[in-house]
């Protein structure tokens, strides 16, 4: 399991806070230690300051005064948004990012959403079926599953990662989960969290086609190359299958979350108090 994405707020960063980071940002710039892509937007949907940092799944996006924000009644005091993949981003390449970050250490941190990721070592995946249990269409793009939407509640996403990769000799299929928060919560709240309902709105199962017989076999078969979706089915019929598919290899992830969370949480924590270039935190980071 790992940390696929991680979308924190660093709350209540007045106006002038925010300009020093930016002032700062612009002085490692003209060092030509950094290089910043910035956009200003003006769409009640975004953010006004966009600030990104190198490109594909090791970028860092940093959002600051959403336009839907009241800058009165906020009192001239808004959130940074800052996205990242943790396993991705290349922390020793932006030193610089994350001293100037260090300006909001103490400022107050919310997690919006993550993204949870869950390797099946060995798992080919065409053995794999899932279904929503709560009637979330499938999506099926080559031999991509999506469900949902992407930066949604229980947006699930599984494919083939040893493909991805270029690895040839072994079998590795991934399964990555978002979970969305409606209010952003604290390091501490979600460090309590034991459990989350969206590794219950999905059955992902190991099939063995032969073992089926000839009708299930045909439905499952359907269901994995997204011709139907459970919600077609009629209440007996889906009955008989989720007994079917829990009679196979289930997946769970609630269990391998319970047993490898600790690791996770310690990436968290590490991000929201940018102690990534502190050589006493960590000796992986070559700082």
């Amino acid at each position: 399991m790992s940390l696929d994405r991680l979308n924190f707020r660093i709350e209540d960063v007045h106006v002038d806070d925010f300009q020093r980071f930016y002032d700062t940002l612009d002085a490692f710039e003209t060092m030509g230690v950094v290089n910043v892509r910035r956009q200003f937007k003006t769409g009640a949907s975004d953010y006004a300051y966009n600030l990104y940092f190198g490109q594909g799944d090791g970028a860092v996006f940093i959002g600051y005064r959403h336009n839907s924000a009241n800058a009165k009644l906020a009192k001239e005091r808004f959130h940074v948004k800052v996205e990242l993949n943790p396993n991705k981003h290349r922390f020793d390449d932006y030193k610089s990012l994350w001293i100037s970050l260090g300006d909001f250490r103490n400022f107050r941190k919310t997690i919006k959403s993550v993204d949870i990721a869950f390797d099946l070592l060995g798992v080919p995946i065409d053995t794999i079926v899932p279904v929503s249990t709560t009637g979330k269409w499938t999506n099926k793009f080559q031999s991509t599953f999506y469900f949902g939407q992407r930066g949604s509640h229980g947006f699930m996403r599984i494919y083939d990662k040893a493909k991805e990769e270029g690895t040839e000799d072994i079998d590795k299929t991934r399964v990555e989960f978002t979970i969305c928060f409606d209010d952003p919560i604290t390091f501490q709240i979600f460090q309590a969290i034991d459990a989350y309902d969206v590794f219950e709105q999905y059955i992902v199962s190991v099939v063995d086609f032969e073992k089926l017989d000839v009708e299930m076999a045909c439905i499952l078969f359907a269901l994995q190359n997204a011709f139907r979706s459970l919600k077609d089915f009629t209440w007996r019929k889906k009955e008989k299958i989720k007994k079917a598919l829990l009679g196979t290899e289930r997946v769970d992830f609630q269990t391998v979350y319970e047993e490898q969370k600790g690791d996770l949480f310690q990436t968290v924590h590490k991000v929201l108090n940018f102690d990534w270039y502190d050589n006493s935190v960590s000796k992986d980071i070559p700082f």
